[in-house]
């Protein structure tokens, strides 16, 4: 029950039952239009790290989502703060790299990072993958790929 009253907020991103944005100013007003992007898949188990669902929010053109990992795993001394980058790249090979994110708790989970991704606009996009690079003495190490969006799959608004 402890870690259950702990973990709340984690448990509900989890489950989709709070979303894990953070925005600007501007995108507070984009809130009325957020559009989830489920995910059959979850987790990446060659880097260990799991995801959340995507929220697309279509008046800003930007993707958030929530990211967990094992803390012991990658938090050491040789590791920055950045322990992951994620890349989204189109089926027409158009890379999205406007990364942000924001660190979240440490918990039983392991760390939390609140991620967004800018430029990016479903309505062009047939379809849409997820990179997602450890990072190793500043260095991108061999990344795990997911297909998280195709045209074929309706976005249901939230």
């Amino acid at each position: 029950m402890f870690r259950q009253s702990a973990e709340w907020d984690m448990i509900q991103m989890d489950h989709g039952e709070k979303y894990p944005l953070f925005w600007s100013l501007e995108e507070q007003h984009a809130l009325d239009d957020i559009r989830l992007i489920e995910l059959d898949e979850r987790g990446f188990e060659r880097i260990d790290v799991r995801i959340t669902d995507f929220y697309y929010l279509p008046k800003v053109n930007r993707i958030h989502f929530g990211l967990w990992y094992d803390a012991e795993k990658y938090d050491h001394e040789d590791i920055p703060l950045g322990v992951f980058e994620h890349v989204f790249i189109d089926d027409q090979g158009n890379q999205y790299e406007d990364m942000s994110f924001s660190i979240g708790p440490h918990s039983f989970y392991g760390q939390f990072h609140r991620r967004s991704t800018s430029g990016i606009n479903i309505d062009d996009i047939q379809e849409l993958y997820l990179y997602i690079y450890p990072i190793k003495n500043d260095q991108r190490l061999e990344p795990a790929k997911a297909l998280i969006y195709s045209k074929d799959e309706a976005l249901e608004k939230v």
